[in-house]
C-alpha cells in the first residue's frame, strides 16, 4: 500500500467515527435530560474547541513531529468517545465535548501538513 494511503485510511476512519459519535450524541444527551438549549450547545462546544485547537495545532506541528501529534490526537479522540459514552450526567457529557473537538483539531492539522510533506 502506498504511504499516502495510510493517511487517507486514517482520515476516513477518523471522520467515520466522528460521524457515528455525532449521530448517537443527541440521543445520549436526551437520555440524560437534555433540552433544546443543551442540544444546541453540543455542536457549539465541539466546534469552538475544534477551531481553536486546529489553529494552535497548525503552528505546533511545525515544531514537533506531526505524526506524533496525530497519534496523540487519536488517543484523545478515543478517550473523548469513551467519556461521552460513560457520562453519568448531562454536565459530564457537555464537559467531554471540548476534548473531542480539541482532539480532532490536533489530528487534522498535523495530518494535512504531513500529507503535503510527502
Amino acid at each position: 500500500m502506498p504511504s499516502n494511503a495510510f493517511f487517507f485510511v486514517a482520515a476516513f476512519l477518523t471522520d467515520a467515527s466522528v460521524y457515528l459519535l455525532f449521530a448517537a450524541l443527541p440521543f445520549r444527551a436526551m437520555e440524560l435530560g437534555a433540552g433544546p438549549i443543551a442540544l444546541g450547545a453540543i455542536p457549539g462546544l465541539y466546534a469552538a474547541t475544534y477551531m481553536i485547537s486546529a489553529s494552535h495545532a497548525g503552528r505546533l506541528s511545525d515544531r514537533v513531529p506531526r505524526l506524533s501529534l496525530a497519534r496523540l490526537a487519536c488517543a484523545g479522540l478515543a478517550l473523548g468517545a469513551l467519556a461521552l459514552a460513560a457520562a453519568p450526567s448531562l454536565p459530564a457529557l457537555l464537559a467531554a465535548l471540548p476534548l473531542l473537538g480539541a482532539s480532532l483539531g490536533f489530528f487534522w492539522s498535523p495530518v494535512q501538513a504531513a500529507l503535503s510533506d510527502r
